[in-house]
């Protein structure tokens, strides 16, 4: 399993693995999940690619795209400095 983001996914309202952002999106309504997302992305910046997947399957493409760019950058960023 590919995973977007890191953290605990035990940590009430933030936005875990991949898969759980996909099917909570898909069956959930996405406004729900994007709070939760957002609130997420507040706590730890490292879920912003898993926002940008809900934000995918929400039809929030620009946004999507604002936030994989986003996750590429700090996963750069994170990588010069280890």
């Amino acid at each position: 399993m590919f995973i977007v983001g890191r953290g605990s996914s035990e940590t009430l309202g933030n936005c875990p693995e991949t898969e759980a952002v996909r099917e909570a999106a898909v069956n959930l309504k996405p406004i729900i999940v994007l709070a939760a997302c957002d609130k997420a992305v507040t706590l730890e910046p490292g879920y912003v690619g898993s926002r940008g997947i809900a934000k995918a399957i929400a039809g929030d493409r620009e946004g999507a795209i604002t936030d994989f760019q986003a996750f590429i950058k700090l996963s750069n960023n994170q990588g010069e400095k280890g």
